[in-house]
């Protein structure tokens, strides 16, 4: 296991020529705040990648895409992913 923090495509030599990656990282979806989500390969590349708006947008899809087109993918992909808590704004 590697904690990786927020790579973007430096991501991508840790994705090359695996047989199995499991990615776990915080997901933006509706349900309660540690719910967990399981993601298959085609769930994460079934939308277009986005514009990365800030340093911690990790580019995983990026990542898969560049090792794709290397030839280097992995054979299996899973990102586990858990539902953050919202978190407060600040009263101004």
């Amino acid at each position: 296991m590697v904690d990786l923090g927020t790579p973007g495509l430096d991501l991508t030599p840790h994705v090359s020529d695996r047989r199995a990656l499991v990615l776990i990282d915080t997901v933006h979806s509706s349900g309660p705040a540690g719910e967990l989500r399981s993601y298959s390969r085609e769930d994460v590349l079934r939308h277009p990648p986005q514009t990365r708006l800030s340093p911690h947008d990790p580019g995983v899809k990026e990542a898969l895409l560049l090792a794709d087109l290397e030839g280097r993918s992995p054979e299996r992909v899973r990102l586990l992913g858990v539902i953050p808590r919202a978190r407060r704004r600040a009263l101004a």
